[in-house]
């Protein structure tokens, strides 16, 4: 949905009951011709053959223009919640004219089908204002009482069913009365229960819509402010951690062993801090920005082979044993949040994995989506904290135990770079056997097309 529009979150729902409705009418329009035609040839009901399927026709036909305008306007989206509204009462009212005119066709009063009229309105009450539904429910009464009082009166032509055992029975003056007076009331009854209830559902929608930009707004808040506040500390963190390294490699006097300690200590601290500055600025800018507003087909095999081969002295000094298997696929997406993704990954498994250790890094195609998968013969996550691995801070305690240092922070930032490339990460993971983390990221539009059409 054209989120420029402001479309609140009811009108999204309407949108999307929009589309539905009309793959709905399509199997309705249909439905109602395969009725006519049992109704023709096996139950020798005898009516205006090629004007009621024409009108049957037309009901899938005009659906599809309604389809074909919204979803150009959406294409471009230029959508927005008055042409909504607009398209959801043209649908309605012709609606209500396709069923007036079919049981106009057959039979009129005495088609027991007549209550369908009702369905319109049914569908309308959820959707629109009380007003809008009340002009409806005027119309399909209008119809019903012109259709039973002109066949009455002999300006409507009548078509006999011969299920109905009296021929003259649409001329009863009593009956017209009380049919038509009967669906008047139930329309008019439909609105002011229904429209009741639908008008505390708006309202309750209206606070769920206030509500969630409220959080929004919070969210956005919260991530400016962590952002700025980031943004702050790594210049002094930065400055410090220079001057650290000035009395480290003794540029201002010889240091003693148990001085060089200690500020070796303060370095690591003051190197985790600046970890944390840097993730917490990164993940900031993932929930402010959203996603990448310029994307670019990224050759996902040379990301993770140059992120591999980067982290390969690591493996090798911990005497792990990094392998590689990567296909040739393009992922559109920002290409330095990629490589932050793939890093996080691997790197998450080389400090995890003791001494002697696997890690596999396997990249195949499935269907439209590159399947990457990060393996590894780590220590493993519990299983109860399995839930909390994306959470923000979250280290188990076994890792806590084997790394002390650490932020916390790198999974949370996988997961929405994942999220943003319109992809999902998953996990499996057994204490003391190793974890297995899964990305599937969609392929670039011009590796689909080709897949579609090679």
């Amino acid at each position: 949905m054209n989120q420029g529009h402001d479309l609140i979150l009811a009108e999204e729902e309407l949108y999307h009951r929009l589309t539905w409705s009309v793959r709905f009418r399509w199997c309705a329009g249909i439905a109602t011709l395969f009725a006519l035609l049992v109704a023709w040839y096996r139950f020798d009901v005898r009516f205006p053959l090629p004007a009621t399927a024409l009108v049957a026709l037309g009901v899938p036909f005009y659906n599809a223009i309604f389809a074909l305008f919204v979803a150009n306007l959406h294409a471009r989206e230029a959508i927005t919640a008055s042409i909504i509204k607009t398209v959801a009462n043209a649908q309605v009212a012709v609606d209500i004219l396709a069923v007036a005119a079919l049981v106009h066709l057959t039979g009129g009063i005495e088609n027991p089908f007549m209550v369908f009229i009702i369905f319109p309105i049914v569908y309308a009450l959820p959707l629109l204002q009380r007003r809008f539904v009340t002009w409806h429910a005027t119309l399909a009464a209008v119809l019903v009482n012109g259709i039973c009082w002109g066949e009455r009166a002999g300006v409507l032509p009548h078509v006999h069913l011969p299920t109905v055992g009296d021929p003259t029975l649409y001329q009863s003056k009593l009956y017209v009365f009380q049919t038509t007076f009967t669906l008047t009331v139930t329309l008019y009854l439909l609105i002011i229960v229904g429209g009741s209830v639908a008008s505390t559902l708006r309202r309750r929608e209206r606070e769920l819509e206030a509500a969630y930009r409220q959080l929004k707004e919070l969210h956005e808040t919260r991530a400016f402010y962590v952002r700025k506040v980031s943004h702050e500390l790594r210049a002094p963190l930065s400055a410090i951690r220079s001057l650290l390294q000035v009395l480290l490699q003794g540029l201002m006097g010889v240091l003693t062993p148990q001085q060089h300690n200690t500020l070796a200590r303060i370095d690591r601290r003051a190197e985790g801090l600046l970890g944390l500055v840097g993730d917490l600025l990164m993940l900031a800018r993932l929930e402010v920005e959203g996603a990448p507003q310029r994307r670019e087909p990224v050759p996902m095999c040379d990301v993770v082979g140059n992120n591999a081969q980067l982290l390969m002295q690591g493996a090798e000094e911990k005497g792990l044993t990094l392998q590689v298997s990567v296909v040739p696929a393009m992922v559109d997406g920002n290409r330095e949040d990629l490589r932050e993704l793939v890093t996080n990954l691997i790197s998450n498994a080389i400090r995890y994995t003791p001494s002697g250790g696997k890690i596999w890094v396997i990249g195949v195609i499935h269907g439209h989506s590159l399947v990457l998968q990060v393996r590894d013969t780590g220590i493993g996550i519990p299983t109860d904290k399995l839930p909390h691995v994306f959470d923000e801070f979250f280290r188990a305690s076994n890792a806590r135990q084997m790394v002390p240092e650490g932020t916390g922070m790198g999974l949370a930032i996988s997961k929405r770079i994942v999220e943003l490339h319109g992809g999902r990460i998953e996990v499996e993971s057994a204490e003391g056997e190793g974890t297995t983390f899964t990305v599937t990221l969609p392929l670039a539009k011009q590796v689909t097309d080709r897949l579609e059409n090679p």
